[in-house]
């Protein structure tokens, strides 16, 4: 390899490294706006209210799993270690649903 090459994300990559990135911080705007109550507005109230009914506590961990496929998503090369690990850590709450 040459020095003059890096080690990158390809753009597809990036792209949908934003696209999660971005789930991830409004699943969490959701959540926290649906357990705090008040006035939300109903964009919000209605996501945090769906993943509250099904999942009850667990629904906190969408926002994490959708980051942790995030940076995944950010980081150059294929990691596929981390990749089933990121699959499989959704199968205990496949019971909750």
């Amino acid at each position: 390899m040459r020095q003059s090459e890096e080690k990158t994300s390809s753009r597809a990559a990036l792209a949908l490294g934003s696209i999660l990135a971005i789930i991830a911080a409004y699943t969490a705007a959701a959540l926290a706006s649906t357990a705090f109550s008040g006035e939300v507005p109903e964009f919000l109230s209605l996501v945090g209210d769906f993943f509250f009914g099904a999942f009850s506590w667990a629904a906190l961990y969408v926002p994490v799993w959708f980051a942790w496929a995030a940076v995944l998503a950010f980081l150059p090369g294929w990691r596929p270690g981390a990749v089933t690990a990121l699959g499989l850590s959704i199968l205990p709450f496949l019971s909750i649903a």
